[in-house]
């Protein structure tokens, strides 16, 4: 059996709060399963978070920091 874990987008924000201030955060959720799209959303309800503004919806894989 696999185990893992993942951070919540509160815990995300807090280490990029301390790590990189200077990076501006932008919270998503998967809107429709079936395309991929993922809606800027409060982070409460965000399942990824970027430090690039995708726009209000972005297709594809969202990548968690650009360097």
């Amino acid at each position: 059996m696999l185990w893992g874990f993942s951070l919540s987008p509160l815990a995300v924000k807090r280490y990029y709060e301390i790590k990189y201030p200077e990076v501006q955060l932008f919270f998503y959720k998967l809107e429709y399963f079936t395309s991929e799209s993922y809606k800027k959303v409060p982070i409460e309800e965000a399942d990824t978070i970027v430090s690039k503004d995708l726009g209000d919806f972005y297709e594809g894989m969202i990548i968690e920091r650009e360097n």
